[in-house]
């Protein structure tokens, strides 16, 4: 969905690719769990202002162990861990040899573990309060 939906159908036509529409939140983790990568592309408006903040959806699809895609827009960098960050001047044969590494859905969620583990979050909150409140 969406207004570049028209020029994406054309550019997919005849590959393996589908359009699904809006779909419920378990059904979305259901769909990634079963696909070979997740892709997020985002770019900023036209006032510069990033489309994307975090990409959540990054961090799910690598707790579920699937290999992860993103632009390096917004706040997808800091998401996408031990997946390919790509943009508009990105080859092509880079995407197809990040695939076709059959361990690159283990290393996101290795990445995925050693740095946003409960433990390391609950330790950066508790910091982020003692220093904003003076606590000890």
């Amino acid at each position: 969905d969406g207004p570049h939906e028209g020029a994406l159908r054309q550019l997919a036509k005849g590959k393996n690719v589908h359009f699904l529409g809006r779909r419920e939140r378990q059904d979305c983790l259901e769909l990634i769990s079963q696909s070979s990568a997740l892709l997020l592309l985002s770019t900023a408006d036209e006032n510069g202002f990033n489309a994307e903040a975090l990409g959540l959806c990054l961090l799910e699809a690598a707790a579920l162990g699937v290999p992860v895609i993103g632009s390096k827009c917004g706040g997808i960098p800091e998401a996408i861990g031990t997946g390919l960050l790509i943009d508009a001047e990105t080859d092509i044969s880079l995407v197809e040899d990040f695939l076709a590494d059959e361990d690159a859905g283990r290393k996101a969620w290795e990445w995925l573990k050693d740095n946003h583990g409960l433990d390391r979050c609950v330790s950066f909150l508790l910091r982020l309060r003692k220093n904003s409140s003076g606590e000890n």
